[in-house]
């Protein structure tokens, strides 16, 4: 799953990825979408993880909604941010 990547530093580096926490309460998920990995290449190294993760149907604590992990689409691990003066206009 890591290929040449040392398993301690990319469990470091997903645990310090940004995310987004969705939660769908009608159909009882709580989506975790990891957006922070250094490139599309590592966006791809938790997929694996995250499958049996899913396949665990874990509950998040204090809910009864069952985590989801996904990584975003092949391209779309970047979260567009806007400038200061972009922000002023708006």
């Amino acid at each position: 799953m890591l290929g040449c990547r040392r398993p301690r530093s990319f469990l470091r580096e997903l645990c310090k990825a940004d995310a987004d926490v969705i939660p769908d309460r009608k159909r009882g998920i709580l989506k975790v979408r990891v957006i922070g990995m250094a490139d599309d290449a590592a966006d791809a190294l938790p997929a694996g993880m995250f499958e049996e993760l899913n396949m665990s149907e874990t509950i998040h604590p204090g809910t009864n909604l069952g985590m989801a992990f996904e990584v975003p689409p092949h391209g779309a691990n970047k979260r567009t941010k806007l400038t200061s003066k972009k922000r002023r206009r708006g």
